[in-house]
This record gives structure tokens, C-alpha cells and sequence, in this order.
């Protein structure tokens, strides 16, 4: 089923294909990437909005259900998207609402400041709690001042809110309590300036529709922890993150992620991207007049391609200073090669070392408490924190929580092997090294190439 949107979403070449195996999920929504545009759902799935952007089944989703869906994957320009203006369809105006049925003026209304002055004194003149949501606005005019567009006032606010230099704003898990008599949002901009990612994006998201910019707050998750015993996973906020979605006229929702490290967007367009210029950039501000500390220092942001980045350099005594690398030349970029994995084989060739050497002993217990040692500095390499006295089953438990993989059949023949009968000892030391085996094999399964790597690298299992 095609949904309606922008012209470039019915180009097929736009498109990224998903093809989804659920693994267990209590719901009876199907999920995909942002702005579906076809589906190959299940036969009892219907479509409860225009255009198939969300999509239900009849009973929930069980495991091992398969799917396809189709997603329009934009990649627009700052250029492209400075120029998109603000002709918004009819159907995305109620995400210029900051309370219900008030939308406010578009951006870029002639005489915005004023209308919002009308704005806030005829909505929220008898709710002075509400009233203090002023502050917002005044605090994202101040920000975005100097910015001609909606895309320049977006990456704006995206930047201010991931470097410290600018906004001041610290990532938080436990950030303090909000005050009573004060909208969460408003201390959270204006005084403590410390929270998570829902802090983040509701704030964006807020001080854009104030702005007059369509904006709405997106949200994901891992997979989270899996119960063998129930048969369930468990997500909680640590595997959640919420990030802003912005709508631009021709190319539809667009996302932002203005928490701070909370890694990066590799569009070009977004300041968190590597590839941002402040040259490109500088197309969508005022040439003369007044701008924000947030968009100067993005002009003089420079593209470093291929670096991690928060797309506008290091900010030190109030400017920007832009660290450059110099190529020079094929010789030292081999060298560098040759240094780094001249490293990685001395770190492997003693973790090899030292895994042989914990299995030399003929004692099956104490090849036993090798094979626990074994598992305990696998997953301490997993970049897992186990205790020094965590016993077999509490190993295991972390396996089957964290990895899903069964390890009770290693867990039993190691007990018996190092705490059962001699003359068992012997036979369930065999059977536990074979287990060991297969649960290191599974996990490593489970994982991404990226953590297989970083496991084989790390130096945490030479201090178990």
C-alpha cells in the first residue's frame, strides 16, 4: 500500500527495504523506519491512517513473524532544505499546536512577534503556569536569531542543545526534581539544564512549534534483556532514546538529535553530522544584522569527513577552534595501519596466552574453576561488569538475560565437574569445555561485527 507524501517518496529508488523477524514484542503494532510507503504485512493487518502510516494486526505479533516494509529515506541538502519554505499541508498544522487546537503563526509571518504576544495573553492569561512557557520562546528567538529558515533555526536550536560550550546543557539520568509551580521544560531550559533524552526532545520539539517550525518527538529502542524462564524481553528507559522529528514541505519528516552525546546523524544537513560546513551553513542566515553565539559557531564550523564529530569543532574561551588533519600522504597512513594491527596481534596473542595457560592443569576441578574464569573474562571483554565471586549460575544468568543464549548445560556440567563426585569430575569437565565452546559461539552470534572486534581487543580479561 503506497502512502501520500512528499514527490521524492514515490521515487522507488529512495527507498530502504526492511524486512522485519520479530523475536517477541507485546504488541499488535508493526514497526518500521520513519515514513512507511509500502508493506507486505500479515494477512490480518489494517491500516488505520491515510496512507498506511500505521499499521495493526488483529491479535499481537508472535514470534518469528516476518514482514517487509518499504520507508522513503531522504537525504536532502542544506541547500535543498533551506529552500523548502513553509507551505505546510493542511494535515501537518496540528503539529504547530502547543497546547490543544492553539496552533501558532507559521514562521516567517509577517508580524510574528507581535501575534505571539496576542498568542500568549488571550490563551494562557489565567493559567500563569502556562504563562512562564513564554520563556521558551523568548529563550529560541534568542538562539536562532539571525537564522532565515526553518532548517537554519532547526540546526540551530540541534547545536545548542548538544554543545555544553553553547547552551550550557549536560546529559543527566537523574537530573533534579522540577519545581512545582514551574513547567518542567522551562527549569529544565532556563535553570538546571541537566536531563536525558526526553528532556531533550520535548524541549526542541516545544521551542520549535513556538518558533512556528512543525516538529514532533520521535522514540526507539533496543531490544533490551531477555528472561528465559518467562520467555520475555525487557526494555527499559536505558534502551530507549527519543530524538525530534521536523517537517519539511517536499521532503517530509526530517530527523534532529539535539541530545548530547547520544551519537550522531550522518546527514549532511544535521550539525551532528561529520560532513557539516559552516560554508553551507552560511546560506541560510542574515548576511548583515545580528546573529546568536549558536549560529556563528556554526558558520565556522568546517566538513571533517570521515571523523567523529559534533559537527561544529571544539569551542574554547568563547570561539571555535576547528581541528584540521593533514594528509600527508599514503606512507604514514600505512605506518599508522602497520602500528595499529602490530598492537591488536600483541593484545591477541596474549589473551591467547593467557587462556591457554588457565586450561594447563590435569585437576578437573580446578579445570573447572578455569572454564568460570574462562566465561567471566569473555564477558568482562563484552564490556560486562561481573563480580570476582559471581558463581556458574550467576554467569549464567547474566548469558541468558543479556545475550539469550542458554547456558544452562554449561552451568550444570561445570557445578558437577568442580563440586560433584570425582569420579563424574572427569566426564562432566569434557562435557562443560564442549559447552563453554558453544555458548562463546552463540554469543558471539548474537553480537555485531563492531563488538566482536572490540571484544577480541579489549584488556579487560587479562586483569581476571
Amino acid at each position: 500500500m503506497l502512502r501520500i507524501g512528499p514527490a521524492a517518496a514515490r521515487n522507488q529508488a529512495n527507498w530502504i527495504k526492511q524486512q522485519v523477524t520479530v523475536e517477541a514484542l507485546k504488541d499488535n503494532h508493526l514497526i518500521a523506519s520513519a515514513q512507511p510507503m509500502r508493506w507486505d504485512p500479515p494477512s490480518d493487518a489494517t491500516f488505520q491512517e491515510e496512507g498506511g502510516d500505521i499499521v495493526v494486526l488483529s491479535r499481537s505479533l508472535q514470534r518469528d513473524q516476518t514482514y517487509t516494509v518499504w520507508s522513503y529515506a531522504p537525504r536532502p541538502t542544506p541547500k535543498e532544505l533551506g529552500r523548502t519554505g513553509t507551505n505546510y499541508p493542511e494535515s501537518i498544522e496540528r503539529y504547530l499546536e502547543v497546547i490543544q487546537t492553539a496552533a501558532v503563526p507559521k514562521y516567517g509571518t509577517p508580524d510574528r512577534d507581535l501575534l505571539m504576544n496576542v498568542f500568549f495573553d488571550a490563551r494562557f492569561d489565567d493559567d500563569p503556569l502556562m504563562q512562564q512557557n513564554r520563556e521558551l520562546y523568548d529563550v529560541a528567538k534568542e538562539v536562532v536569531e539571525g537564522t532565515t529558515n526553518p532548517y537554519a533555526a532547526a540546526t540551530t536550536l540541534e547545536a545548542w542543545f548538544r554543545q555544553p560550550s553553547l547552551g550550557g546543557f549536560v546529559y543527566d539520568e537523574q537530573p533534579p526534581v522540577a519545581a512545582p509551580n514551574q513547567p518542567a521544560l522551562v527549569q529544565f531550559v532556563t535553570q538546571t539544564k541537566r536531563g536525558y533524552c526526553q528532556h531533550f526532545a520535548g524541549a526542541m520539539a516545544l521551542m520549535l512549534r513556538y518558533l512556528g517550525i512543525p516538529a514532533r518527538v520521535a522514540a526507539g529502542f533496543t531490544s533490551g534483556s531477555y528472561d528465559a524462564d518467562s520467555h520475555e524481553w525487557t526494555v527499559t528507559d536505558h534502551e530507549a532514546h527519543d530524538w525530534v522529528e521536523v517537517y519539511f514541505p517536499g521532503w517530509g519528516w526530517i530527523p534532529f538529535d539535539p541530545t548530547p552525546g547520544r551519537g550522531t546523524l550522518d546527514a549532511r544537513y544535521s550539525s551532528t553530522s561529520p560532513e557539516f560546513s559552516g560554508a553551507r551553513f552560511l546560506d541560510n542566515v542574515a548576511t548583515q544584522g545580528r546573529r546568536s553565539a549558536a549560529v556563528n559557531a556554526l558558520i565556522a564550523s568546517e566538513a571533517r569527513p570521515g571523523q567523529e564529530s559534533s559537527g561544529i569543532g571544539n569551542s574554547r574561551g568563547g570561539g571555535v577552534v576547528v581541528n584540521t588533519v593533514r594528509d600527508k600522504g599514503p606512507s604514514i597512513v600505512v605506518l599508522a595501519f602497520l602500528v595499529l594491527a602490530a598492537a591488536a596481534l600483541v593484545v591477541i596473542g596474549l589473551k591467547t596466552v593467557r587462556r591457554t595457560l588457565r586450561f594447563t592443569g590435569r585437576d578437573p576441578r580446578e579445570l573447572a574453576g578455569a572454564c568460570r574464569r574462562d566465561l567471566m573474562a569473555y564477558l568482562a571483554d563484552q564490556g560486562m561488569d561481573v563480580p570476582p565471586s559471581a558463581t556458574l549460575g550467576e554467569l549464567g544468568a547474566l548469558v541468558e538475560r543479556y545475550f539469550a543464549v542458554d547456558a544452562r548445560p554449561f552451568v550444570h556440567a561445570a557445578t558437577i565437574a568442580r563440586f560433584g563426585p570425582p569420579d563424574q569430575a572427569r566426564v562432566e569437565l569434557v562435557r562443560a569445555r564442549r559447552e563453554l565452546r558453544r555458548v562463546r559461539s552463540d554469543i558471539r552470534n548474537r553480537i555485531n561485527v563492531t563488538s566482536r572486534v572490540r571484544g577480541a581487543l579489549s584488556l579487560r580479561s587479562l586483569a581476571v
